[in-house]
Parts: structure tokens; sequence; C-alpha cells
């Protein structure tokens, strides 16, 4: 039997089972389902129509505590305000879950009205046909008043509303009634679908006069009148069975239609289990013709495939053979014992034999091979069944020449599980082993002149920005910071926490322009120790890339700067001030004065000082009780100003101070201030006083600097002068 016809005969067996099994089903079970259905719509039209009576019934048993009672008998008679701010607030509707409350006299004058959204907790507008249905003499008042009380639902146009109405009579009952009282809720609040129907049900209560969701109810109400039914459950679809039920106002007309839209949930299980059903007798009936067809082909494969695989074991014997010649390095088997059974032609290129030559003889006996295949350790990992690979051998070359081969084998099993064979192939590496040994002489050479100078030597290698590394560091890194070159290779930023914090920032980011510009590195910076000293270094390094591709390599050197640095401090400290008094000297001041010419310092205020019994000091005491009048007017200046104002010895017995961002009243008080302190001085060194002519000037935005100096210089005179004439200065 061809495919196609097995495909054709299945098809015709599926159709009938298929539409066997649906047929069956059908008849069997839908009638019932159908009749669950109607009664699960029955039920929940029922529980409808209860919660409505209910409603009516907590409306009808609310209304006697209101209408028979003395105080709305009184607001009937005599309507005041006190009365409804005492009971009608509004917590009272939503204390009874009203929305209406309706007071008025038989005559038809409405006393009170008011209507009261409990959702959202406001007052509304009362629906416009409500007042009318109370008018004097309405049915609706004489069947209150005739029946002492009722409730109902009225069917206005704005939806249907459950009402109480009560006769309005004193405690006792008895008397004439001075009006009537209404509660009234709307019907739909009353109902709540998720309580009546579960499953996706839906419940509507609406006028039967109006329409539902855009579709025209009058059919169904023409059908339930002319069964003289209240009741109706019909199957609207396969998805959705409907339910209606009529309920009469209070007048006792049917005018209000309850509307149930319930999912057919058992209908629709049925109809899925069914396709279901279907679904497993096509795969069943498919499946079996499919195993059936794929049999006989597989039977017919595999004979044609056995037939195949004969041709293709010949030619893959030729194509070895073919290449195993081709290849440069030599291919061999060894059976268990060791002995060549097997040997390409290339081993007459590396060793000078033909494969004849070899086969037939045990691989020991071509040199002495501390690692040959026949020691130990490799053959119990070969009998393990586990390959070796990038094994040295050394053999003898058939003119006495040593050749070394890199072995890489692979054992083989027989069908119990003993060592068959061993296959290989082995490479000749005599030229590499010996550019090997060359290189190791060459770089031990190196490493022991980079271990004997007087620098740190490293390579660092950096795979980005934020991830870098040493593969060496020489040992004079230990005696440079304490640290041992294996706590710095091979460990990810190893170098950046050793750099002094105020330096770290600059270092990284000249490190990452240099390698980002592919440009040598060189710069100096703070280190901190092991031990917590401080140091300087200097680093030069150069980037290697060999493979023209990031990351790079830095080969550098270090070097311990520290003393260079601290000359470099004291010849900077030496340049800028004096020797003797430790304050600023002349050169530090012009400096001072042009940078602050620039700058936005504004105003700047200059005193300008100057001893005037340094010569009689000097005459009577002595050089030396002069200089220590020098350094005593020095120190006793520092303390006067602030830290930021530039104090300089501009002359023997001269001193100039800059004060930046200072005023004239400001320089006032500083002049006072230091009258003040050289008063205090004197009174405890009078064998040596301290005795100065000052002068003061301050600079505005735009002044020349200079000129203020010139103008301090010569107040300063003028004081001199006067101080000469003076006979303390004597």
């Amino acid at each position: 039997m061809t495919v196609w016809k097995s495909i054709f005969l299945a098809s015709i067996i599926l159709v009938v089972m298929i539409g066997l099994v649906t047929f069956i089903s059908y008849q069997a079970q839908v009638p019932s389902i159908l009749q669950q259905e109607q009664i699960d719509v029955q039920q929940n039209l029922f529980r409808s129509t209860k919660m409505v009576d209910d409603g009516l019934n907590d409306l009808y048993t609310q209304g006697p505590e209101w209408a028979f009672w003395d105080d709305t008998y009184e607001f009937a008679q005599n309507p005041n305000p006190e009365y409804v701010t005492s009971w009608l607030y509004s917590a009272a509707f939503k204390d009874m879950n009203v929305n209406i409350i309706y007071i008025s006299r038989l005559s038809g004058e409405t006393l009170f009205s008011k209507a009261y959204d409990l959702t959202k907790m406001e007052e509304i507008d009362l629906p416009a046909d409500f007042v009318e249905q109370f008018f004097s003499g309405s049915p609706l008042v004489r069947k209150i008043i005739s029946r002492n009380g009722i409730s109902g639902i009225l069917a206005l146009k704005d939806g249907p509303l459950s009402i109480s109405a009560f006769p309005i009579l004193p405690d006792t009952g008895d008397g004439d009634p001075a009006g009537i009282l209404v509660l009234g809720r709307f019907t739909n609040l009353d109902l709540d679908s998720n309580q009546i129907a579960a499953g996706g049900a839906r419940l509507e209560i609406v006028n039967s006069n109006m329409t539902l969701n855009g579709n025209p109810l009058l059919s169904q109400i023409q059908e339930m009148n002319a069964a003289r039914k209240d009741q109706l459950v019909t199957a609207t679809n396969n998805e959705t069975i409907s339910g209606f039920q009529i309920l009469e106002d209070i007048y006792g007309k049917p005018t209000i239609l309850i509307k149930l839209d319930q999912p057919r949930i058992l209908f629709s299980n049925w109809t899925r289990m069914v396709v279901t059903l279907d679904f497993i007798v096509a795969f069943v009936i498919v499946a079996f013709w499919l195993l059936m067809d794929i049999f006989f082909r597989r039977l017919n494969y595999a004979q044609s495939q056995q037939a195949l695989a004969e041709k293709q074991f010949r030619l893959s014997e030729e194509k070895y053979q073919t290449v195993s010649e081709a290849v440069p390095d030599i291919l061999w088997e060894v059976n268990a014992s060791g002995i060549y059974t097997y040997l390409n032609s290339r081993v007459r290129d590396i060793l000078g034999f033909e494969p004849r030559e070899l086969i037939g003889r045990n691989s020991m006996e071509l040199g002495d091979h501390s690692n040959h295949l026949g020691q130990g350790n490799v053959r119990n990992l070969l009998i393990q069944g586990k390959p070796v690979y990038g094994l040295l051998n050394s053999f003898r070359h058939k003119n006495g020449t040593e050749v070394i081969l890199e072995s890489n084998s692979l054992p083989a099993f027989d069908q119990n599980g003993n060592l068959a064979c061993i296959r290989g192939i082995d490479r000749d590496v005599t030229e590499r082993e010996a550019t090997s040994a060359l290189i190791k002489q060459v770089e031990a050479r190196y490493r022991q002149l980079v271990e004997q100078i007087n620098a740190v030597t490293y390579i660092r290698l950096f795979e980005d920005e934020n991830r870098y590394f040493f593969t060496f560091m020489s040992p004079q890194v230990e005696k440079l910071l304490g640290y041992k070159s294996d706590d710095l290779v091979q460990k990810n930023n190893s170098w950046v926490p050793l750099i002094h914090p105020d330096d770290r920032a600059r270092v990284q980011a000249e490190s990452l322009h240099s390698l980002v510009s592919n440009e040598n590195f060189s710069g100096e910076y703070r280190m901190l120790t092991l031990d917590g000293r401080t140091i300087w270094v200097h680093e030069e390094a150069a980037l290697s890339n060999e493979l023209g591709q990031r990351p790079g390599a830095w080969h550098g050197v270090i070097y311990d700067i520290t003393i260079r640095k601290g000359m470099e401090e004291d010849l900077r400290y030496i340049s800028s001030h004096d020797a003797m008094t430790g304050a600023y000297n002349r050169g530090y001041f012009n400096h001072s004065l042009e940078t602050l010419q620039s700058s936005s310092q504004f105003p700047v205020s200059i005193i300008v000082c100057d001893l005037d019994n340094l010569k009689t000091i000097n005459d009577h005491l002595g050089h030396a009780a002069g200089d220590k009048l020098i350094c005593n007017t020095v120190a006793l200046l520092q303390k006067c100003f602030r830290p930021e104002d530039i104090i300089a010895r501009t002359g023997g017995d001269e001193f100039v101070i800059l004060f930046p961002k200072t005023d004239e009243k400001t320089i006032e008080s500083v002049l006072t201030r230091l009258d003040v302190a050289i008063e205090k001085y004197n009174s405890s060194h009078w064998d040596a006083p301290i005795q100065i002519s000052v002068g003061a000037a301050t600079g505005n935005e735009g002044s020349i600097l200079d000129v203020v100096f010139n103008l301090a210089d010569s107040r300063m005179y003028e004081q001199k002068q006067i101080h000469k004439k003076s006979p303390s200065s004597s």
C-alpha cells in the first residue's frame, strides 16, 4: 500500500469516527446539560426576587417606627425645624439604609422630602415623577390609609424604587392620620450580582418598556404573557442562557422585569470535552497509520543503508590511508606489548627509518625515553582509558642524532575491556625545545640583571580602565614599600591603594590617558609604605602592544626620589623665606604683590614697619641681641595677624605685611591691635623693647599696588621722623 492510499484511508476512518463520537455524545448529554443550566438560572432568579422581597420587608419594618410616633405626628400637624435637624439629618439615611424620606399631609402638601446618595454620601434630586404619586386622594394614598401601611415597587422613569408608606399616627395608633410617611430605596441597590449568581452571571433590573444592552425585550414579554407565566428561561446562544422574571409594582401591575444572563459553563465544558475526545481519536488513528508506514520505510531504509555503509567503509579506509601519508607528523599504532603495528611514511623523514624497518619492533628500542609510553605511570593512565597529551620523548635518528618528539596518544580496548592497542601522533619539536632552552637562559640573565639594579621593575597588564594587574614585580619592591612581590602580583588594582590619597586620582587619570593615547607614562607621586611612611617615587613606563590590540602591557621602572624631593622642598623654602626669622623674603613679597594686583582679592591693605631702636641695641648689646630683637618682632607680628596675611622681611630692620580683602576701617583696628601687642611685649622686655614706626595704606579695585606700597612706606617714614624728635626715642 502506497503512502497516499494509507493517508486517504486514514482520513475516511477519522471523519467517520469523529462524527460518530460527536453524535452519540450530543444525544446523550446535551438535553440533561440544558435542563441543569435552566435549573441554575431559575434558582438565581428566585434568589433575586427574594432579595427584592427582603428589601421591601426591611423597609416595611422600619416604617412604623417613624410613622406611629408622637414626634412625627406633631410635626405633620405643626411643622417645626427642630424635628428635621434632630431626626432627619444625613446620617439617618445611612443608618436606615434608605435613599428617600418623604412626609406630606393628606392634602398633598409636602412637609419634608429629601433624597440621598449612600455611595457618594451626598444629597441628590428627588425623581421627578416620585411626588406625583402622592397627591391628595391618589389611589396610592387611599391604599396607604386603608391598609394602614403598604410596601412595594414604584416604576419610575429613572428606575424602580422600593418603598414602604404608612399613615402618620400617634404612638397609640389611634385617631385620624395627620399625613403619610414614605421611605424609599433604589431597587438596584438591593441586588448584588456576586451574591445571587457566581461564575460570570450578569443581573439587571429594568422597566418592561425599556431595552437592555440595545436588544428589545418585547418578544420575551409577549412570550411570557402568552403562556401566562411570570418567568422564562431560554438559551440565547451557545455561550449564554438568559432568564426573565416579571415583578408587579405597588399597583399590582406587571411592569418590572428582571433579566439574568448566565454563561453556559456546563455546555462549554461539554464542547471542550467532545473536541478533546475527537482530537484523541484522530491522533490515535493517524499515529497508528504513521507508525505502520514508518516501520516499513525503516525496514527498506535499513537494507539500503547497510549496503551504503559497506561502500563508505571502503572509501574511508582509502581516505584515511591518503590523509595519514599527507600529514607532517608520525602516525603510529602499537599493540598492548608496545610493538609497532603501523607507521606512516613520515617516520622516514623524521627518524630516517622505513616503516617496514620498525613494524614488529618495540618502540623502546629507538632510544632512552624516561617519559616513553612504556613507562609505568603513563601506561597506567592509558590502561585506565585516559588519553595522554604533550608527552616529550627522546628518540635516536638512524644516523645517531637525538630527535625530540611530542606525543599525543589514545588507548583502544577490545570487547572484554582489555587494552588492545594504542594509537598516536608524534611531532618533531627538536628545534622548538632548543629555542625554549635558549629563551630560558636569556630570561635567567635578564632576571639577574633586574634584581640587581636599585629600582623596582614590573610588567602590568590592562584588561580595561577598571581592571589591571601585575604579572611581574621585582623583589626591590619590598625594600621600597615593605610589601613582597607576591602581595602585589596577579591581584586586581593592587597598586592603587598604595598611592597617596591626594595623588591617587591624578595618577589614575594620567595612566588612563597614556593607555588611550598609546604614549609612554612618566610621573612623580607619593606612596604609602607598609610601616605608614610617605615616600616619593618617580615612575617611567612604556606600553608594549605586540598584537596591535588592547589591552596592553606596561613595562616600567620605579625609583625612590624621597631624598631628592626633600632637597627640592628645602630649596623652595630657602628661596622664599628669610633664613634668620622664617618670614617671607623680599623676592616672595614682590611676587605676591604682582599676584594680588591681578587677583580678585581687593581691597588690599599694606602695612610697612621699621624698627626704630635696632642700631642702639646693636651698639650697646651686640648684634646677637639685635638679631634676637628682629626675630621677636617677626614672632609678635605673626601672632597679631591672620595666617593668610603675608609677613615679609624686606630689609635689615624693615617689614611689610600684605592684607588681602581688608578695607581701611579694618586696617585701623589692626593697627590698634598691633599697638596693644607691642605695649604688652615691652612691659616684660624693658631691657630690649620693640619700637617701630608704622605706615599703612589701602588699595581698592583698580588701584596700583606699587603706588599703595609707596604711600604706606611714606607714611611710615613720616612717623619715623616724629619718633626721632620724640624724647622717648633716645
